[in-house]
């Protein structure tokens, strides 16, 4: 018997080996060698996709054998299921030993490591040259990713490492700081930290816990290129035209960079999550859907029930998580201060989890139908898991996607009336509020939106919001793609048609914060632009007798139009930022100077006092011992009179009360996140709290706080007995003082500048 190299070799390196070989040695090499923190940044980027995508093999293997199915699916489909089930199994993990009190944050990333390992060893049938081929090929594909890349250069050219123009992942660049270095998973409202947590993971594996925002800019660089990835395959699977699907990642990738807008690439927070799956989510689906066993078993009778019981999973979970995580948060309502530790999460979402794949196994007994109904769950509860609210709405839509393209292919007169019926119905209730025949007042607010946010409401209002967003061009070339789709009998189109119609009525319904939805309209607009370009060049030039000229006379006019579509929008958008704030950034430049003062001149646990809470969710105080509170309404009095009052002495005796009380409308202050989510266990602040009572404080005063504030409230900190000014700028009013750790004795000013 001889040996046969080849093949020892193709059993033994694998992809899942090499993915995993990666963050052993790089992550380790992170600890050892010098390496730049920005090197570190974009080395750790794999690690954001391999981790879950591994952790989520592992357990699949298991559900596999539980359920008795095989995920005969192909190479990227098999990706993305992995991945969903492995965000889902990393957050259940986190946060079940959160309940038990026996989360350790290295412990818990030896865990995960652990877990990671046996899925090198189950290796599956992937023909990933076949999956290639099948999709357009290696060098269209490889393009697409290009294209991406280009995007973040593209936006990165003007938001150089720190200033980036995302304004939501400082808050989250600090949950991921509580979970590193206090062992603690702080919660907020519509969030599970399930994007904190990932963030931490790849953090602490490539030592970047120095300088956390590194990571956070360039994460920007995989948003992009994900995303750039799932319009070419979404665009490809419906096309099969490879130029369509790459001019539709141009659209999604670069006709959209407005200062405040709900398309969020360039800032990694969890709603960004949902924008960068939803166009994989309508992949899978729609590859899933259509396989042709698969397609047989839902007769109408089949897919009541399967649909009945999807969307009973995926509500209840929405309704556990919004019961949980949201309500309790505001404690004022009577009935909501018995709803007990928020932390429960911990122990009702495995429960949970444990009996929906029980019900699967024993209530369908079909092989594809439990297939089915767990590929689809997964999918669906990693949505809720980033984003509750707009999960939900991911949710909704990518099952109305199912039903119509299952009712299309079953009964394709009836539902290609719907679809018309549908898209009459949604043209009519926009032309009745542009003529103002039908004036709709708003008739539902959302309770947990705070008076911060800013919310697009009213017709007008909207309808001038999508015209910053997207320039005339684009605007025209959707609807025009649209029309060709209807009228030229596009039966492919009936679905996603339907799935834009639906999209847009909601847009401009009486309800508010509706303008989210843009994140699942942008990949469909995208598509119908495309499409609408290349039907529009066809008709425009295309002529049986200069048919061999056609493509020099296509060609530029498709070019042509998008540079117009770009640098109409794009380019003008950004211009009135930078010409602003001399960068592409949603913070001003001189905030990171303050920032950097703080942190190469105060030691790593100083506690950062300061008035104004919506400022103090920036980078000043990105550091885990800020006082952090996203909702002014829980803002304590024992803080708040620091600042407020004229006296020197009175504020010094006021911190020092702040540090060493067991008060617990004061102590709980210091923990660095909303006490009402563990009042039934306030042990799980009480060592959190115990290790900053000896820290070092800092105070932040801006020119916000001068509105509210009298000239000699902060001028109180300027008495050098009690305070120490550690950074003025006078332009921007921007103060920093140091406390004394003793009536006297400077605050000590360390170097800490590596």
């Amino acid at each position: 018997m001889s040996f046969d190299i080849k093949k020892f070799k193709e059993k033994l390196i694998t992809m899942d080996v090499i993915a995993l070989l990666y963050i052993l040695i790089v992550g380790g090499l992170c600890y050892i060698l010098p390496i730049p923190e920005i090197v570190k940044g974009f080395l750790a980027l794999p690690g954001f996709l391999i981790i879950p995508y591994l952790v989520g093999k592992t357990t699949s293997i298991f559900i596999e054998k539980i359920l008795r199915i095989y995920l005969d699916l192909c190479t990227v489909s098999n990706f993305i299921i992995c991945w969903c089930i492995g965000i889902i199994s990393i957050v259940i993990i986190a946060l079940f030993l959160n309940y038990l009190w026996l989360f350790y944050v290295q412990s818990y990333i030896i865990l995960i490591l652990f877990l990671m390992t046996p899925a090198v060893f189950y290796k599956k049938n992937r023909n990933l040259k076949m999956f290639i081929k099948t999709y357009g090929g290696r060098n269209t594909i490889l393009f697409s990713l290009v294209i991406g890349i280009v995007g973040f250069l593209f936006l990165t050219y003007f938001s150089p490492y720190p200033y980036q123009m995302g304004c939501d992942y400082f808050v989250h660049s600090y949950f991921s700081e509580q979970i590193i270095e206090k062992n603690f998973i702080p919660i907020q409202p519509s969030y599970l930290m399930s994007f904190s947590i990932l963030v931490a993971n790849n953090i602490l594996i490539f030592n970047l816990n120095d300088e956390p925002l590194i990571f956070w800019w360039v994460i920007q660089l995989i948003f992009y290129l994900v995303y750039a990835f799932g319009l070419y395959l979404f665009s490809y699977q419906l096309s099969k035209n490879k130029i369509l699907s790459l001019i539709s990642i141009i659209i999604g990738v670069f006709t959209i960079h407005h200062f405040y807008i709900p398309i969020y690439l360039f800032d990694p927070a969890p709603k960004a999550m949902i924008l960068m799956l939803f166009p994989y989510l309508l992949f899978v689906v729609h590859n899933l859907i259509t396989q042709k066993k698969i397609f047989n078993e839902f007769e109408i009778k089949n897919l009541i029930k399967h649909i009945l019981f999807i969307t009973i999973v995926f509500t209840s979970l929405f309704v556990i998580l919004d019961r949980f995580f949201r309500l309790s948060f505001h404690s004022s309502f009577m009935y909501l201060q018995y709803l007990g530790d928020i932390d429960v999460i911990g122990i009702i979402l495995p429960i949970f989890i444990v009996l929906v794949l029980l019900i699967i196994k024993y209530a369908f007994k079909n092989i594809i139908e439990r297939k089915v109904l767990f590929l689809l769950l997964s999918l669906m509860c990693t949505l809720l898991f980033f984003h509750t609210s707009m999960g939900v709405c991911a949710c909704l839509f990518i099952l109305l996607y199912i039903i119509c393209l299952i009712l299309i292919e079953k009964y394709q007169r009836i539902t290609k009336y719907l679809v018309y019926f549908v898209i009459l119905f949604v043209f009519s209730f926009f032309i009745l509020q542009e003529t103002e025949i039908l004036n709709i007042s708003f008739f539902f607010t959302p309770y947990n939106v705070p008076d911060l946010v800013v919310a697009v409401s009213g017709f007008q209002e909207m309808k001038n919001f999508l015209k910053t967003l997207y320039s005339p061009i684009v605007i025209g070339l959707f609807i025009l793609g649209s029309i060709y789709s209807i009228f030229y009998n596009k039966t492919q189109h009936f679905s996603l048609l339907f799935l834009v119609s639906i999209i847009f009525f909601l847009l401009f319904s009486p309800i508010e914060m509706m303008f989210r939805l843009i994140v699942f309209l942008h990949p469909i607009m995208a598509y119908f632009v495309a499409y609408g370009l290349i039907a529009t060049g066809q008709i425009i030039f295309t002529k049986r007798s200069h048919s061999i000229h056609n493509r020099y006379y296509i060609t530029p006019f498709i070019v042509i139009v998008l540079l117009l579509s770009v640098v109409g929008n794009s380019l003008n958008e950004i211009y009135q930022v930078v010409s602003k704030n001399s960068v592409l950034s949603c913070s001003h430049p001189s905030k990171y100077d303050a920032a950097n003062a703080l942190k190469y001149n105060t030691p790593d646990n100083t506690v950062i006092l300061f008035y104004n809470s919506t400022f103090a969710d920036t980078e000043i105080c990105n550091r885990a011992n800020r006082l952090h509170s996203m909702f002014p309404s829980v803002s304590s009095e024992c803080d708040n009179e620091i600042f407020m009052m004229n006296n020197s002495i009175e504020a010094y005796k006021k911190i020092h009360y702040l540090l060493t009380t067991n008060d617990s409308s004061c102590k709980y202050r210091l923990a660095g996140a909303v006490f009402t989510q563990y009042k039934l266990r306030p042990k799980r602040y009480d060592y959190v709290i115990e290790q900053m009572r000896n820290s070092s404080v800092a105070i932040l005063i801006t020119k916000e706080d001068f509105k509210v504030l009298s000239r000699e409230a902060v001028n109180k900190f300027y008495d050098p007995i009690y305070f120490t000014p550690l950074y003025n700028d006078t332009r921007n009013e921007i103060y920093i003082f140091g406390v004394n750790p003793e009536p006297g004795v400077p605050f000590k000013i360390q170097n800490n500048l590596k």
